[in-house]
């Protein structure tokens, strides 16, 4: 990488060094650190911090999510809007729970149960099985129909 300052004259590469970066703010869970690559440009000292893909990291969140004892509610959150980018009502209904009472769970009027954190891992489970296995085409005679697994 060159340095992006368009005011630097520096033309050789910058090196990187791993950092850890609270990635709280984005993401909504507190104490939430990657792994990501600082540029420094030893001319200007202009700092550059490359975080990778933000599929990628999603994707490493969630794996540490499902292996959790307990969800808080900010993850339950960040599961909501990042991998199914759904409303509270239509998330209540994905995880079978009236709408009412998952929304005051989330806006902190009411008690978490654990019981949410095991149906929010699930269908994090189940949305990266699904995933990953793709639809299945079949064919019978000269009929392809191609199944999901909504």
């Amino acid at each position: 990488m060159k340095c992006i300052n368009t005011k630097c004259d520096n033309k050789k590469n910058i090196k990187a060094k791993n950092i850890k970066y609270d990635y709280s703010t984005k993401c909504g869970i507190p104490q939430c650190f990657i792994t990501a690559k600082e540029y420094t440009c030893p001319k200007c000292l202009n700092d550059v911090v490359d975080l990778g893909e933000e599929k990628e990291i999603n994707e490493a969140i969630a794996s540490v999510i499902v292996r959790a004892v307990t969800l808080t509610r900010p993850i339950i959150k960040y599961v909501r809007l990042h991998f199914f980018n759904e409303s509270t009502f239509q998330f209540a209904k994905r995880i079978k729970i009236n709408p009412k009472a998952y929304d005051d769970i989330e806006s902190f009027k009411q008690p978490l149960p654990d019981s949410i954190g095991v149906k929010v891992k699930e269908q994090l489970e189940l949305y990266f099985m699904k995933k990953k296995l793709g639809p299945v085409t079949i064919q019978v005679g000269n009929k392809k129909t191609k199944l999901n697994y909504d």
